[in-house]
């Protein structure tokens, strides 16, 4: 049998798709129907039951540290949702409790990391936004941003962390890496 890589997209495509479907077994939602959205770092279905709409994420990393980072964004998710009045998808736990889960097929032997989120409606936004919609999104990067200098992951999980204060640095001819870009 040939591997992932080797088969048409089109056949990929269904090969994840079945393997989404296993994966909807761990959530309890063996009756759901899978409709493919999009494919980039991630394969991306929209998921329709009777009672409610979901996204299921399946990405193509199994590396140990990015299955916990995939955790810490999810936790992060949940944190904000608990603590704040933003709208953000809402991720799912499956039925053994955990958020983040590694599913393989008989096609996809190694598997592929799972993500569940409570689907969140919207709009596409278009090229030329308003002006008060840019204020909109503005005032929600700054709660995000705002929620992460008080947010913290649980001690078992180790995320990279951005220092803010040496994002825009470089090293100059001397090897001075206290030199940074200011606005002015």
């Amino acid at each position: 049998m040939k591997s992932f890589d080797q088969v048409m997209p089109a056949t990929q495509r269904r090969w994840l798709r079945e393997l989404g479907y296993a994966a909807l077994a761990r959530y309890g939602l063996e009756d759901a129907k899978l409709r493919f959205l999009s494919e980039s770092s991630a394969t991306i279905f929209r998921v329709d039951t009777s009672q409610d709409r979901f996204v299921l994420r399946i990405n193509p990393e199994l590396a140990e540290r990015w299955i916990t980072w995939t955790e810490a964004e999810l936790l992060w998710l949940r944190a904000i949702k608990r603590d704040t009045d933003l709208t953000v998808p809402e991720p799912v736990a499956a039925l053994n409790g955990t958020l983040v889960q590694r599913v393989s097929t008989n096609q996809i032997p190694a598997g592929r990391v799972v993500t569940l989120l409570r689907w969140t409606p919207g709009q596409k936004i278009g090229k030329r936004p308003a002006p008060d919609l840019v204020r909109q999104i503005g005032a929600f990067m700054a709660h995000l941003h705002d929620h992460t200098e008080h947010f913290a992951l649980p001690a078992a999980i180790d995320r990279p962390h951005t220092a803010w204060d040496k994002l825009l640095y470089w090293q100059d001819s001397q090897n001075d890496t206290s030199a940074t870009l200011t606005a002015e």
